[in-house]
């Protein structure tokens, strides 16, 4: 049982959601991108100076 401004807040939330977790998404897959690009970057010059 909730009231009706609860489900209201809800229904908000649920609507505005997509087109915020697409952008979301979208930065969170450049940034994690940009971040294994640079981890394997890091780990091959690491293997190559070390040897």
């Amino acid at each position: 049982s909730q009231s009706p401004a609860q489900r209201q807040q809800r229904e908000r939330h649920g609507r505005a959601k997509p087109a915020v977790s697409k952008e979301a998404l979208a930065l969170l897959a450049d940034l994690v991108y940009k971040q294994t690009e640079g981890a394997y970057a890091t780990a091959n010059e690491d293997s190559t100076s070390g040897h």
